[in-house]
């Protein structure tokens, strides 16, 4: 931390002061947050496999970005030819909330939004698509940094680039996968391949 002295003459510049300190402290913490949710996922080696329906999942995770959604006009169609899945409910919790949350950030202002998410089997494998029309990304530059800790493709938005990375390593702690097929302009497509072996 830089330091500084507090001036009775200057209650402006103890302000600014007492700012820097407290925004300091809050990317400390949000650091530590981060390092907390890597370490909860490397330690975990248990795992309780439920019955999950894709509906219900994409229902709460709906509703926790309401209002995102309803700001910014953004549709979500489902195609779910398999319904349901025994899995760690709170891994798809996560993947669900990151990869919908992550195509309303990234959306064009200028082109209506979607994000058609759909399962099927595939080489008898469930696999879970999430297809929107974003921004997308330059794969040749960025492809192997995609899931890397502290990430970030573009800087005008928000975001700390942790999320995908906690989804690829949760997706991994089960022996599942993930990829990313994307083009600038033309959106993202996110295929997750799910292991139901337990």
């Amino acid at each position: 931390l830089d330091h500084y002295e507090f001036d009775d003459s200057s209650e402006s510049t103890n302000d600014i002061i007492v700012e820097k300190f407290a925004n300091t402290v809050e990317q400390l913490h949000t650091t530590l947050e981060d390092m907390h949710q890597v370490l909860k996922v490397r330690a975990n080696e248990s795992f309780e496999f439920t019955e999950v329906r894709f509906e219900n999942l994409l229902e709460g995770v709906k509703h926790q970005l309401s209002e995102k959604i309803r700001v910014n006009e953004f549709l979500i169609e489902t195609q779910f030819e398999v319904e349901t899945v025994q899995y760690e409910k709170s891994h798809l919790e996560n993947l669900f909330l990151n990869l919908v949350s992550n195509a309303i950030k990234y959306r064009r202002p200028e082109e209506k939004s979607f994000l058609k998410i759909s399962s099927s089997i595939k080489k008898n494998k469930l696999c879970i698509d999430f297809q929107d029309n974003g921004l997308g990304l330059d794969l040749a530059k960025h492809g192997n940094k995609i899931f890397g800790m502290y990430k970030r493709f573009h800087n005008n938005l928000e975001g700390r680039g942790v999320g995908l990375y906690l989804v690829k390593r949760q997706l991994d702690s089960l022996g599942s996968e993930i990829h990313v097929e994307s083009e600038p302009g033309l959106g993202t497509t996110f295929i997750v391949i799910l292991n139901l072996e337990k």
